[in-house]
């Protein structure tokens, strides 16, 4: 329910300024190339300590990240460099926003304890992020459109945009530097499930093609466009329809966990990761 809230106020935000971008004649890569700008905008408020104002000018930035393609449609203009540009600008932005978090988190030592994570940490969430998008990326040019995975970027943006301005930054980063790895193991098996239980390249000899009948930890959807796993799975990748009540519960405790969980208790794992990792 919270990301459906989420996502009409962006979407009715987002058509007011489409319509000013096409009167103004932006192209869409434009319009990306301004939602980066917001973006860094953001990162470098993160950086300066500004949490609060850093997560209100991401909340912008969120908004115009779902423009350039509205306008590319209303105006005829979609493209497939398009969506491989804006693919590509959404990951120097990721890189932006944590960077701006690192700068934050090694300025002064309690920042690192209390505020914001370690490095290691922001580095694990930025390995989560980039992955997530490349499983799905270089999956989807093996088995085609891969539609699961909860850790997408609208959940990793409002996970980021609620701990920054409830000033829960550390307790954001360690959920982001956690769980969406856990996504990219969903994304690996579904891929591997794909080839084998649609036969595909990554069953060249006949033996192979019997490992289907074989997988008991995976089928396939009637339609063939998803992967179904036991129900142990499911709950662990959250693989549960956007806007369904288990999708809508995980989404209460992430949130939830980020808002409340002491900040003591999260500064103890940061203080393990410094003693440790450094």
């Amino acid at each position: 329910m919270l990301v459906r809230i989420a996502e009409k106020i962006i979407r009715g935000a987002g058509e007011i300024l489409a319509r000013i971008f096409m009167a103004l004649r932006l192209s869409p890569n434009a319009i990306t190339l301004v939602g980066f700008g917001v973006t860094a905008l953001a990162g470098v408020f993160l950086g300066m300590g500004r949490l609060t104002t850093g997560g209100c000018v991401l909340i912008g930035a969120c908004i115009l990240d779902s423009v350039d393609g509205l306008v590319a449609r209303r105006t005829g203009r979609v493209t497939r460099f398009g969506a491989f540009f804006d693919s590509t600008i959404d990951r120097y932005s990721d890189l932006a926003l944590y960077a701006g978090l690192f700068v934050f988190a090694v300025r002064e030592p309690a920042n690192r304890e209390y505020w914001a994570a370690p490095v290691a940490v922001i580095a694990a969430a930025v390995a989560g992020a980039f992955l997530v998008s490349y499983t799905k990326s270089r999956g989807e040019n093996m088995v085609g459109e891969i539609r699961q995975g909860y850790w997408g970027r609208v959940e990793r943006l409002i996970m980021l945009i609620i701990g920054v301005c409830v000033w829960r930054a550390s307790a954001a980063l360690w959920i982001l530097a956690v769980f969406p790895h856990i996504t990219v193991i969903h994304r690996i098996l579904i891929v591997k499930a794909k080839l084998i239980l649609a036969r595909g390249s990554d069953a060249p000899q006949q033996g192979d093609c019997h490992r289907a009948e074989r997988l008991w930890w995976a089928k396939l959807s009637d339609d063939g466009a998803r992967v179904i796993f036991p129900l142990p799975l499911r709950i662990l990748f959250i693989d549960f329809k956007r806007g369904s009540v288990p999708y809508d519960i995980a989404c209460a405790v992430f949130i939830l966990s980020t808002a409340l969980i002491p900040i003591q208790w999260v500064a103890v794992l940061n203080r393990l990761v410094i003693k440790y990792i450094g």
